[in-house]
């Protein structure tokens, strides 16, 4: 009987959600259409709309969204603690969508 670990599945979908952020982030304009492809993107990696949702508003009031896209294009550096900032709001956002 072959034994899959508990939590591959949840890292091998973090790792699709991050993907389709990252992506999404390099596409970004302004204004609304920016949370618009964040989720659009986010959804397309397996995301739930309120997963998305959750993750875009977090993520977007600790970076402003033009910061984030600078960072995404290599125009600014990322702080050293985005990479781990966005692994914990995907995983308090899933959190919140199980309860």
């Amino acid at each position: 009987m072959k034994h899959t670990p508990v939590f591959q599945p949840l890292n091998t979908k973090l790792i699709a959600i991050m993907s389709g952020i990252v992506i999404s982030l390099t596409l970004m304009g302004c204004g609304s259409p920016e949370e618009l492809a964040f989720i659009r993107d986010c959804k397309l990696s397996g995301g739930s709309s309120e997963l998305c949702s959750c993750t875009w508003k977090a993520m977007s009031q600790q970076y402003p969204p033009a910061t984030l896209q600078a960072m995404v294009k290599g125009k600014v550096p990322a702080p050293q603690d985005y990479g781990q900032y966005l692994i914990e709001t995907i995983q308090s956002c899933a959190k919140q969508s199980s309860h």
